[in-house]
């Protein structure tokens, strides 16, 4: 059984697939419930909330 899902092999040709999962995680005492009310919150008070972002290495080959 291949590492596919449902046991399906994947041909040699086959382009290779990008998966990524996004995650948006906010502390409990920021007086937020929804990415509107986010946004609006970091608009209203620029430069204090702090975010990242994952940095993507090239594999060479």
């Amino acid at each position: 059984m291949s590492g596919k899902p449902g046991g399906r092999a994947c041909p040699a040709s086959s382009p290779q697939v990008f998966v990524a999962a996004n995650v948006l995680a906010v502390p409990i005492e920021l007086p937020v419930k929804s990415v509107a009310e986010l946004v609006a919150f970091a608009r209203a008070q620029p430069g204090k909330l702090s975010y990242a972002q994952p940095v993507w290495a090239r594999r060479s080959r």
